[in-house]
């Protein structure tokens, strides 16, 4: 779990004196390429979850403050962080992951929209209930196996390489 710590600092902006900075042997600092983006050439693991991570508690927030849903959540799949991402990312040795990362991602993202309808009939107990037991939690939690199962990957070919 030591990328969760890596994560932690720099999604805080922050390191902890006794915590070291990540080694260039960690895997999840490998750049996996984008093709066609006209921005990023690539990320590592940390920058994809963090964008994951972002709309993720954007959306919780308001969904546990009664906020506009539409200013937490992106309209689609395609168009939030993760979603351009996906669309962009080069990784031809296991299309595989990258297929099934799309449709969890979109999974997610109808899940989230249901979420917010309840919310938006006025059942905030319901929607704060599916986020926290539901199906959310576990997509969520399929998303970052499979983020980190991408890298783990990536990281086996640039060894055999």
């Amino acid at each position: 779990m030591n990328w969760i710590k890596t994560l932690l600092q720099r999604f805080c902006h922050e390191k902890p004196p006794s915590e070291p900075t990540p080694s260039r042997d960690d895997e999840k600092t490998l750049i996996i390429p984008t093709s066609g983006h006209p921005v990023s050439h690539g990320m590592d693991f940390y920058a994809v979850y963090e964008a994951f991570l972002r709309e993720r508690l954007r959306f919780q927030n308001a969904i546990r403050r009664s906020l506009r849903i539409e200013h937490a959540l992106s309209p689609n799949a395609e168009s939030c962080e993760l979603g351009v991402w996906l669309q962009f990312v080069h990784y031809p040795a296991r299309p595989d992951l990258i297929d099934q990362l799309r449709v969890l991602h979109k999974e997610w993202h109808d899940y989230a929209l249901r979420i917010a309808r309840v919310a938006e009939l006025g059942n905030h107990a319901a929607a704060i209930r599916m986020l926290r037991e539901g199906r959310f939690t576990i997509l969520s939690g399929q998303i970052v196996n499979l983020l980190s199962d991408l890298w783990h990957d990536a990281s086996l070919l640039k060894e055999a390489a």
